[in-house]
This record gives C-alpha cells, structure tokens and sequence, in this order.
C-alpha cells in the first residue's frame, strides 16, 4: 500500500516572494495538462501524484519543478511552479523561489541532474497501468517499495537509472528521464 502523502519532508530556505519565470515553462505546462488528461499524476491520499521538472540551463543544477501538491492540469499558472536553486541532500536541504513549496521529490530530481550532466527533464508520475505492465516490459525497477522523498529512496534509484531513460519504483511511480522535455514526455506516451 502506498504512503499517505504528508507534504515536503526536507528543509527549505526559500524566497517567497518572486515567481518563477523561464521560456520553457510553457512547455512544461503543456506537458502536466498530458499527463493529467492521461491520469498520469492522479489524486493521490493527501496530495497529487506527480512532479515534472525540466533544467533551466544546460551544465546548471537550477531546475524549474511543479509545486508540492499541485494538480497538474491545463489550469495551472507560473505561481504552481518553483525554482531549485542549490540542495543539499546529506543536509536535507533545499534553497528555491516561488510562491509555493516545491515538490516533495525535489531532491530526487536534483540527485538526477547531478549525477547526468546530459538530462535536462525528470517526469515523474504515478500510474496504476504502467506499475502493471512493468514486469511484461522489462522496466528496471527497484527492489522494494520506500517511502517518498527520502534518502534511501533516492539511492534506489541512482542504482537502477544508470543507463535507462526510464523506471519504476515498487508500488510508487515512474520516472522518466531525456535531453528535453519533449522526449521524457514521449518516452512515458509509448508505453
């Protein structure tokens, strides 16, 4: 049974009072209403079921990511988006700007962007007909469930990403990662 959502569990040192703002996040906009007209990041206990991000410049580890709990729709407005600045995940701990928190996987992408100087979008969503067809498909996925946002979490990942474009994490989610936006949205579209 998945966890009950209970918002961001990292320290966050964040600058409340300007809104994100970048060329691309049109873009990205177009992509959360996708996976919501897919049901691709239902409603989950608690929260919402997805996160996309994308980075906001190559060899940069800033990344624009959708806000913690946000529905993800063709409503959505720059305000449901946040810039990640810098983490820090030994210290769990997230410096970024926007109006809301940004997403409680927002140190899992940042592991991702890291470690792959080339993956610039990290979709991650949550879907009950992907999770099923994982094993037919031979997605990697990792080897038990854990619990979201945290450390060992993140290292389960790191451990099976290494040369895949996209995963499963046990009874959680999805991630898929690419060079652009519109190839991680596609990679998740063709399955």
């Amino acid at each position: 049974m998945a966890e009950i959502y209970k918002g961001v569990k990292f320290e966050l040192e964040q600058d409340i009072n300007k809104i994100p703002y970048h060329k691309d996040l049109q873009l990205l906009k177009s992509w959360c209403d996708n996976f919501y007209k897919n049901n691709l990041a239902p409603q989950s206990s608690g929260g919402f079921a997805g996160n996309l991000s994308f980075r906001t410049t190559k060899g940069s580890d800033e990344f624009i990511i959708t806000a913690s709990g946000t529905e993800l729709n063709n409503r959505m407005t720059d305000k449901d988006f946040v810039l990640v600045k810098k983490c820090n995940i030994k210290n769990n701990k997230v410096v970024a700007r926007g109006t809301k928190k940004p997403s409680s996987e927002t140190l899992l992408h940042y592991a991702i962007y890291k470690k792959f100087h080339k993956i610039n979008a990290v979709f991650h969503g949550h879907s009950s007909k992907i999770l099923s067809i994982g094993k037919e498909k031979n997605i990697p996925t990792t080897s038990k469930e854990l619990p979201y946002g945290t450390t060992t979490l993140i290292d389960a990942v790191m451990e099976i990403i290494e040369n895949e474009k996209f995963i499963i994490m046990k009874n959680h989610g999805f991630i898929s990662i690419a060079d652009n936006m519109n190839e991680a949205g596609l990679n998740v579209e063709n399955l």
